[in-house]
């Protein structure tokens, strides 16, 4: 770097960022104090001149806009492209990844006047972000492009296929409408005409939504003419074995050992709460932060609560708004005051408030924004100096990209608050915590649920296009989704009792049914009285934030949950105070120790087993917070609210152990071993759950057993947890290390009775889940039918939700099998049918039924 790069460098500092006295002063005032600091150094430019054999036209255009030459990493990407190779981009944040697309995408074009090109983007508002850039590019070649979303009028989007060949779509859209209408003219037109596909953004392709892309891209595959891939990610552990899992094809991979793009100096600094009064100084830092001026900042924090109450906090004008002893006011509302500049940014939002947000940002008439994981992605958010991390990320892949946010255009920093007390102190413990390499995407290709959505939208693309598919795309997924394929075309064997309902939901369209991003999770629309939309939410979400009575945060404004509707998916607000609520939410996993044991690991007083398991989550009230005085609302008859829990219940897998010691079992061990396995392994902790276990049998058919169970929480599992049991003293001695560093003391010694416990294991082999096991209503012997026992716990499931039951009949019908339910009101006489009914693993009690005799006994 020369001498004038390094003097612009330090200028940029001075004049953006706060003073260095500014900055420490905004820290202090919050309560705040350094405890590591950590430099990035700049890096100068390497360009390299425009790959031969672009287009004339194309190459003219990356000339002008670029005299000295492309980056390193975009003309070498560009060259693979033209070899004909598949390519994956993963360099830093703003290193000029959208450059190469659409040189791509455009030197495609030009070269072949049928040619189409489809470029993907993982969210609208990225997409929209895009757009600009896009339209830029193309306006002196006399290009245009055509945007497809979810706003777009169904009968608008065929139009626009035949009028444009360059197409933005979501991967949403791709799959629930293009895959739907592959025989209408323009997009079978479009499908056997495409010759590229761009993928930005493509580490975002994780989880159940990464794992529903993956199919979703070799069916897209199967039905349409032959097309190159050009994608890119954030830096990845293993980039080129990501991209073959996500894609089934092998990518050629242009790394950071190629990347080009200048880089500007950096400045990271752990701080440290210094206040001991368990106030929360986020809010007060991001207030004094935006009234310091100089640069814009961006706070992240990791879940949508975080982000709205920490922003409601600062906010809200204290100054004459406070009661004396410094608590909030009972009696008189304390507004959000949005003119301090910051505003809050997460998924779940109004098309209409998200584009509010972004504009501004991009405008510079916003002081800061505290955003969830929905801003790391490259939306271009203008000059951003500061960037501020509420909590220590979850995973180095989520670090790094936050961090990357500041800084793009000149020098940067970041002030990170580990509350959790994550990162040792000092510089070199810093150091040593950003030294950690960043974690592999995790796609979960070989979950049933998965494959079983995915392959009866496959079966209806084929039956769409009269069999002619290309299913050589197949090939590189799990044999499982091949058969349940195979079996949809050709039926030779029944559907499975607990993939049957998937079959009922599919029978109008699959792609409706099972959605890229939820998997079969219920959604919410929520409503104020007059009908304003307040966004969307699941079910998971909502027993955490909407909940009956739940104070539900919109844009760092309150709402008051009056009404949850779960048959038609509507949750009813209206404005409430500043107030905060929250759940008493119960979790009650029953683990299948039989038939769907995959692991089991024995010791002297206890195991450690992976097992399939169901899972019931239910709020049964909240607690309310007004200033410093706290109530507890509980549901049932008296409440005005609701009558009854709300409940979510799923079928699962997770890990158990059982131990003498009780201080082994706590809830708070549990959460710690949770929080250490998803740092070591990359996992939203959001993507797990914990909770206690009951079953009236332990893996070795002793006597009930009670524990600790962590979970996947997804229906149908995708078994993050699988390698828990293996990594089990790694996570544990990481859990201790927190522990410690947090001086959690009783903490750190039910963690050590832990590990006692857990020495000198044996491992015994497991046969794994079964599927021949004797289901409800099926015959496990002539005459004989498997039904549940008079008195036994049962599940009852309803499109209105999940609610336990006991059953007090079985009773035969001429409609079939039909159960008499024990009802709270004991005059009423309560039947439902045998389908709606699910056993709860080690709980229920059966019998069998002789159909021609009548006979009844205990099952096995």
């Amino acid at each position: 770097m020369n001498k004038n790069e390094l003097l612009q460098d330090g200028q940029t500092l001075a004049a953006n960022l706060p003073s260095t006295h500014g900055l420490h002063q905004c820290l202090a005032d919050a309560g705040y104090t350094v405890a590591g600091r950590h430099h990035i150094d700049s890096r100068a430019a390497r360009h390299a001149p425009v790959p031969e054999g672009l287009h004339p036209t194309v190459a003219e255009r990356l000339a002008t806009l670029h005299p000295d030459g492309l980056y390193l990493h975009q003309a070498r990407a560009l060259r693979i492209h033209l070899a004909g190779d598949d390519v994956c981009v993963s360099t830093g944040t703003a290193s000029g990844k959208s450059l190469t697309f659409m040189a791509a995408a455009t030197h495609t074009l030009r070269s072949d006047p049928a040619a189409r090109v489809l470029v993907m983007y993982p969210a609208k508002a990225l997409m929209t972000d895009q757009l600009i850039h896009w339209k830029r590019f193309l306006e002196p070649l006399d290009m245009r492009l055509a945007v497809i979303d979810g706003s777009v009028p169904v009968r608008e989007r065929k139009e626009l296929l035949m009028r444009r060949r360059l197409v933005l779509m979501t991967p949403d859209v791709v799959h629930a409408w293009l895959m739907g209408h592959l025989a209408d003219p323009a997009i079978r037109a479009f499908r056997e005409s495409l010759r590229l596909v761009v993928l930005d953004e493509a580490h975002v392709y994780d989880g159940v939504f990464g794992t529903n892309m993956a199919f979703l891209l070799r069916r897209l595959q199967a039905v349409s003419g032959p097309f190159r891939l050009l994608s890119s990610t954030a830096t990845l552990g293993d980039p080129s074995g990501f991209m073959q899992e996500l894609t089934g094809r092998f990518h050629e991979i242009v790394g950071t050992e190629d990347e080009g793009a200048r880089r500007h100096g950096k400045d990271i600094l752990l701080v440290r709460r210094t206040r001991p009064d368990g106030v929360d100084g986020a809010p007060e830092l991001l207030r004094r932060l935006a009234q310091e001026g100089g640069s814009r900042f961006i706070a992240f924090g990791d879940s949508r609560r975080q982000v709205e109450l920490v922003t409601a906090g600062a906010c809200r004008r204290r100054a004459g708004s406070d009661t004396e002893d410094g608590s909030e006011p009972d009696s008189e509302e304390v507004p959000v005051d949005l003119s301090e500049g910051i505003l809050p940014y997460r998924a779940g939002y109004e098309n209409v408030d998200r584009t509010r947000i972004q504009e501004a940002l991009t405008q510079g008439t916003l002081r800061g924004v505290v955003a969830t994981s929905a801003l790391e992605m490259g939306i271009d958010i203008g000059e951003v100096d500061l960037v501020v991390l509420l909590d220590t990320p979850s995973s180095m892949k989520s670090l790094w990209q936050r961090i990357g946010r500041a800084g793009r255009r000149s020098h940067g920093c970041c002030i990170w608050l580990d509350g959790r007390a994550a990162v040792p102190d000092g510089d070199e413990g810093l150091q040593e915590y950003l030294s950690r390499p960043v974690e592999p995407n995790w796609l979960y290709l070989g979950n049933r649920y998965a494959q079983f959505g995915n392959a009866l939208c496959a079966a209806s693309e084929i039956r769409q296009v009269d069999g002619a598919l290309d299913r050589f795309h197949f090939a590189t997924l799990p044999g499982e989704f091949l058969a349940f394929l195979g079996n949809e075309l050709n039926p030779t064997a029944p559907v499975a009792t607990d993939l049957y309902p998937m079959k009922q939901e599919a029978q109008d369209d699959p792609r409706r049914a099972f959605p890229l991003r939820n998997g079969i999770e219920k959604s919410f629309r929520i409503t104020t009285r007059q009908g304003d939309s307040r966004g969307e939410i699941n079910l998971p979400q909502a027993l955490r934030e909407a909940y009956p009575g739940a104070v539900y945060y919109y844009m760092a404004r309150p709402h008051r949950v009056v009404r949850v509707n779960h048959r038609e998916g509507q949750i009813l607000v209206q404005p409430e105070r500043h107030v905060t609520t929250k759940p008493n939410l119960f979790t009650m996993a029953f683990p299948d120790f039989g038939a769907g044991l995959h692991s089991l690991e024995r010791f002297p007083d206890g195991f450690l087993a992976e097992t399939t398991l169901q899972v019931s989550e239910r709020v049964m009230g909240f607690r309310e917070k007004r200033g410093r005085n706290e109530t507890t609302h509980v549901y049932g008859p008296g409440s005005t609210f609701s009558q009854q829990p709300m409940t979510r219940f799923i079928q699962t897998t997770g890990v158990c152990w059982s131990f003498g010691t009780a201080a082994a079992m706590s809830d708070r061990v549990g959460h710690a071993i949770l929080s250490a396995f998803a740092v070591l392994q990359g996992i939203q902790p959001r993507d797990l759950g914990v909770g206690r276990f009951s079953s009236a049998s332990g893996p070795g058919g002793q006597g009930p057993v009670t524990g600790v169970c962590i979970f996947d929480n997804a229906n149908g599992s995708l078994r993050l947890t699988e390698r828990l049991p293996r990594l089990f003293r790694e996570v544990l001695a990481c859990a201790l290390q927190t522990a410690r560093q947090q001086g959690e003391v009783d903490l750190v010694q039910a963690l050590l009775l832990l590990e006692q416990e857990t020495e000198n294991g044996t491992v015994v082999p497991a046969e794994g889940p079964r599927s021949d096991v004797i289901g409800i209503g099926t015959a496990p012997g002539q005459d004989w039918t498997r039904i549940f026992a008079a008195g036994s716990a049962a599940m009852h499931l309803t499109e209105a939700g999940a609610q336990e039951v006991t059953v007090r009949e079985a009773i035969y019908t001429p409609a079939g099998l039909q159960y008499l339910l024990d009802h709270p009101t004991p005059e009423v006489r309560w039947m439902v049918g045998a389908d709606t009914l699910q056993p709860i693993h080690g709980v229920s009690v059966f019998s069998l039924y002789n159909m021609m005799t009548g006979e009844r006994r205990l099952a096995a």
